[in-house]
């Protein structure tokens, strides 16, 4: 939806005076995305949410001042954790599955016994990959399902979304990981090319 009211042809000239905050949630939003608001004056805002933990489970970043992709601090009660995928808490800047816990998180899916095993050692555990800066704020960095492992390092295909959209010639990205016989996995991009706009594959590559 950003994205598309971004290319509205008004959007650079507009009076959009009265807009207090753009407020993203659902998914990672590339940077280069981010930055068109900002540029126009408008505070932009990742958030983060899910319905198993009390719909909104951070406070929000200042874009002003912080990276605009941070979802910011826990709500109040939320306890929130960063892991390895031996359950150990990850360093600062460093990759996990974000967990969360507290009173407003859920006990489990009501007759559902094959999904309980996302509720473990007193954790929802996501399924959201994630990084803690040193002031305790978190971003979101992608699926752990979209994760693939490439001559033995973990790819998030958010991070190469986010890169190749940074490029004004293309308007769309998706990136997954694809069988290789060398690597193991390789990554493979679909790209939706801005129309109008001179197109170098070479330098995209």
């Amino acid at each position: 939806m950003f994205a598309a009211l971004a290319d509205e042809p008004g959007f650079a000239t507009a009076d959009q005076s009265a807009v207090r905050m753009a407020l993203s949630g659902g998914a990672p939003c590339p940077p280069a995305l981010c930055d068109r608001y900002l540029r126009r004056g408008i505070r932009f805002r990742c958030g983060f949410g899910m319905t198993e933990a009390g719909v909104n489970c951070f406070l929000g970043s200042d874009p002003a001042v912080d990276n605009p992709q941070a979802v910011g601090l826990p709500m109040p009660r939320m306890r929130v954790d960063v892991q390895r995928g031996d359950g150990r808490s990850t360093d600062d800047g460093e990759v996990g599955e974000l967990c969360l816990g507290g009173p407003q998180v859920c006990a489990g899916y009501w007759g559902q016994h094959d999904a309980q095993a996302a509720f473990r050692d007193g954790w929802l555990h996501t399924g959201d990959l994630a990084r803690r800066d040193a002031a305790g704020r978190i971003t979101i960095c992608g699926r752990l399902k979209d994760m693939y492992i490439s001559g033995g390092e973990n790819i998030y295909p958010s991070e190469i979304e986010a890169a190749v959209l940074a490029s004004p010639e293309i308007a769309e990205a998706c990136v997954f990981g694809w069988p290789d016989a060398r690597w193991g996995e390789v990554g493979i991009a679909f790209v939706v090319r801005n129309p109008g706009v001179p197109y170098d594959e070479s330098q995209l590559r």
